[in-house]
């Protein structure tokens, strides 16, 4: 029975042990990363603060362009329109 218990003991301690180093290694890893991650933090940061920029100045674009009435405009498509084929592209990009 000490036998077993011996074993046990030190199947144990040897787990631990290295569990110990595993949970070390994983840390070492993760500050040796940490300037790389606030690095990336930080310009997705400016990245999402740019974007809000972008939407409340769209937004305030918006407020100042005059909205059509839409009782004035033909709402029905000219029957007379034809799609535009890739020479009509071809004709238009040469003009330019």
């Amino acid at each position: 029975m000490a036998g077993i218990s011996a074993e046990r003991e030190q199947t144990r301690n040897h787990f631990f042990s290295e569990f110990s180093k595993e949970r070390h290694g994983t840390l070492e890893d993760l500050l040796a990363e940490e300037k790389t991650y606030s690095r990336l933090l930080a310009e997705m940061r400016d990245t999402l603060q740019s974007g809000n920029q972008l939407i409340l100045s769209a937004s305030e674009l918006l407020k100042i362009l005059p909205v059509p009435d839409e009782a004035a405009s033909d709402s029905s498509p000219d029957e007379a329109a034809q799609p535009m084929t890739i020479d009509d592209y071809r004709a238009a990009l040469s003009d330019l």
